[in-house]
């Protein structure tokens, strides 16, 4: 590995490092570090392509800003990343780059992000749920004898047993044993899901300590007129100057927002695992 790609995979390394102590803290990374290393990374390539006349380096970046940072804008405009993350993605592409003829790393890194973030989500939402404890439980339960819930339970019961008979008579028993259990547990995970969104992932706040992003849980209303409407994009700067304006003024004096999971320490976790083992596919091939 040349010097140039080790300098590009330390700060790589050390922007995820501190992002992640601020996403812990705060569930915000701040905009200085994610802009200053997406500038920091192609301002060192640029710089490097005109000492060695090899204008690869800087195109590689610029491909790894922009692929970044379609995937960034994708997930955030979905709902399922905040600003933080895809900036901090974007800024990682401008570090990492796409090498055209061999892309190991950053290949390597998107596969294994599929894995490690998976994992990471299934664990960061047991240990809320546990954190929870006995409310969780209770609300829990409370939607399974929900009767639409119960119709899918009694249904997902049927299409399983059915599989099950049909796993005795077939070539490959494991695969539908396998579906089966994938059924009946859709429901169970369904709930399990909704309970999450409903008691762990949301906190009250005064007006002052909204950020621009922030998402809300519905719409803002005053005298029954919606003042802010609820997005995927979360508040916007104007949202956060109006909200402001009523909280002065006495009419709004809390806001429920959704807090979710700090997902850049997932990021610094690929890092690390693709410079470790490389492609987890390899494994499973």
């Amino acid at each position: 590995m040349e010097p140039f790609t080790i300098l590009m995979l330390s700060l790589a390394f050390i922007m995820l490092f501190l992002g992640s102590i601020t996403d812990f803290k705060t569930r915000e990374v701040p905009d200085y570090l994610s802009y200053g290393m997406m500038i920091l990374g192609l301002g060192l390539r640029c710089l490097y392509s005109l000492v060695t006349t090899d204008w690869h380096y800087f195109f590689e970046g610029v491909a790894g800003f922009v692929l970044f940072f379609a995937l960034g804008a994708l997930f955030f405009y979905l709902g399922q990343w905040g600003g933080g993350d895809s900036k901090v993605l974007m800024a990682l592409g401008s570090l990492l780059g796409v090498n055209l003829n061999d892309d190991q790393i950053m290949l390597s890194f998107l596969i294994n992000l599929l894995a490690v973030g998976s994992i990471y989500g299934l664990l960061w939402s047991f240990l809320a749920a546990v954190k929870k404890g006995k409310s969780f439980l209770t609300f829990f339960k409370h939607a399974l004898s929900q009767k639409k819930i119960v119709f899918f339970r009694i249904l997902a019961l049927i299409i399983s047993v059915i599989l099950l008979l049909f796993s005795f008579w077939s070539k490959t028993p494991v695969a539908l044993l396998l579906l089966a259990f994938l059924v009946i547990s859709s429901t169970y995970l369904y709930v399990f899901m909704i309970t999450l969104d409903a008691l762990c992932f949301y906190k009250i706040v005064h007006p002052s300590k909204l950020t621009e992003g922030d998402w809300i849980k519905e719409d803002i209303k005053i005298s029954n007129k919606i003042i802010v409407s609820k997005t995927k994009t979360g508040l916007s700067k104007e949202d956060l100057t109006l909200l402001q304006q009523y909280a002065r003024k006495g009419k709004i004096k809390k806001v429920t927002i959704k807090e979710g999971m700090p997902f850049v320490p997932a990021f610094l976790i690929t890092l690390l695992l693709t410079l470790w083992t490389g492609n987890l596919l390899y494994f499973f091939l």
